[in-house]
């Protein structure tokens, strides 16, 4: 493979997000056949997904965030060349044509995928969620994102549905599982609600303080918070996410222990809640792009901490 096709290939990487991507992967992975399968299996029951059609909805749920980063891209990419030139694909190593093709390609594959899995669940109906989600997506690039926080929320809950997903695809079996063992039940539960808060926190916290990164380039098309109020009520905003994101840390620990091994306080002290504590402090003196960007990129490794110590909360189980 020559150094043409291998930039190609690059450039495809980066415009998927495939780090992203990955990190979607794993979580899913990791609350399936560390935290669902085991407690199934102890009480001799069977998931509605076997591993080859989790492995699809695995696949269904990547196809729906890689075409959200695509038509991002693809919207974005002359406000991109302000705010992060050196990471813009299209019109530079992709054609706009290109990257339609892709997008549009792979979201034709996941509908297929979403119908056959509908299909094999008995429920048919299951299928409005996948045009729900690349429906909401869509018009995240071309108009949500314009509106102050909608954009922001929206993205937010979705982190946080990477991990609900997998909850409302075997809600069934779990509460069966409630009813043999409540217990155990409860607590994959609360580990599924804690995931999910501290996802969409994490998430929204990032997202405020990528827009205030982005504030120079956002203000000629967006209406992002720190462009409608100002960068100084925008860091205020950003660092209450942040305050209530340790607040609810602190809370579950101390309110919920025995969803938390020693290994998994440790790992939240050392990954989430020491580093949470130094964007709050560098937050408060940030005031141009490079500085809200290390801020977000520490976050950015939060956000990893957090699939570390939800890990170390599912192998306790």
């Amino acid at each position: 493979m020559n150094g043409v096709s291998i930039g190609i290939l690059s450039a495809y990487a980066r415009l998927v997000r495939l780090p992203n991507l990955l990190i979607v992967a794993l979580t899913q992975f990791f609350i399936y056949y560390s935290l669902l399968l085991p407690a199934l299996s102890l009480h001799n029951l069977s998931p509605l997904l076997d591993d080859w059609h989790f492995a699809l909805f695995v696949l269904v749920t990547l196809i729906i965030t890689a075409g959200g980063n695509i038509i991002n891209d693809i919207v974005d990419c002359q406000i991109d060349l302000i705010n992060r030139p050196q990471k813009v694909v299209i019109d530079r190593v992709i054609s706009k044509f290109k990257g339609y093709q892709l997008y549009w390609g792979i979201l034709l594959i996941g509908l297929l995928l979403s119908v056959y899995l509908a299909i094999h669940v008995g429920n048919i109906r299951l299928v409005i969620i996948y045009p729900i989600a690349v429906t909401a997506l869509h018009f995240y690039s071309i108009s949500f994102k314009q509106k102050v926080l909608v954009g922001n929320l929206l993205i937010a809950v979705f982190c946080a549905g990477v991990a609900g997903i997998v909850w409302f695809a075997e809600r069934q079996i779990i509460e069966e599982l409630g009813r043999m063992n409540s217990e155990i039940a409860s607590r994959i539960q609360l580990i599924f609600i804690w995931y999910m808060v501290f996802a969409f926190l994490s998430t929204l916290y990032r997202e405020i303080v990528k827009d205030l990164e982005d504030l120079d380039g956002d203000q000629a098309a967006y209406r992002t918070f720190p462009v409608v109020h100002g960068e100084k009520k925008a860091k205020v905003f950003a660092l209450t996410i942040g305050l209530a994101l340790l607040v609810f840390i602190i809370i579950m620990i101390l309110k919920e222990t025995y969803l938390f091994s020693l290994l998994a306080v440790s790992l939240m002290i050392l990954l989430v809640c020491l580093p949470l504590l130094y964007t709050i402090y560098k937050l408060l003196k940030a005031n141009n792009t490079s500085q809200y960007r290390h801020v977000s990129q520490w976050i950015k490794g939060i956000m990893l901490g957090g699939l570390m110590v939800l890990l170390a909360m599912v192998l306790n189980t």
